[in-house]
């Protein structure tokens, strides 16, 4: 078979076509867009704005974890997971848009700033991790009736989530 031959839309040679394994389909070329003509913005990207971006991430998460140690009436999923979760994802897109910037932009001012910005990024996460209140918390939640009947992933989070805070010190 040539390489246009091959009747999955997204053949990379691995589901056993007999296309060469060094050869992709045809198929696979016709299904990913030009992405030559879109513009993410990235040129635009300062050295201010890495550092604003990422600080208005870190204070957004700060914000979040606050609320989440605050004392909360009962200890719900919804009230102390799922700020973990929002935390994650904000420290993920700020890591995405401006620490990452440290790795490809041309100009030295920026990927300085980014680097910068890494390293509040990670110095947040490591505090955060170390945190009595946040340990007090999720150990709080954990002992609830709600808790102790999850199933799947939702139990899975509050295992790894505390064998997490165990790993970090806390007993």
């Amino acid at each position: 078979r040539s390489a246009g031959d091959c009747p999955r839309a997204r053949c990379i040679s691995l589901h056993g076509c007999n296309v060469e394994p060094q050869v992709r389909c045809r198929s696979l070329l016709a299904t990913v867009p030009d992405m030559t003509s879109l513009d993410f913005g990235f040129s635009e990207v300062t050295a201010d704005k890495v550092s604003a971006g990422m600080d208005k991430a870190l204070e957004q998460a700060q914000q979040i974890l606050e609320d989440l140690v605050a004392p909360q009436e009962p200890r719900t999923f919804e009230n102390t997971m799922v700020p973990l979760d929002q935390i994650a994802d904000v420290l993920s897109r700020a890591n995405a848009s401006h620490a990452f910037m440290g790795y490809v932009h041309p100009e030295k001012e920026v990927r300085s700033a980014a680097k910068t910005a890494e390293e509040k990024l990670e110095t947040f996460g490591v505090e955060m991790v170390f945190r009595d209140d946040l340990n007090a918390a999720i150990k709080e939640y954990a002992s609830t009736e709600e808790a102790e009947g999850l199933e799947g992933e939702k139990a899975r989070l509050v295992e790894f989530t505390l064998r997490d805070l165990r790993h970090a010190g806390h007993d």
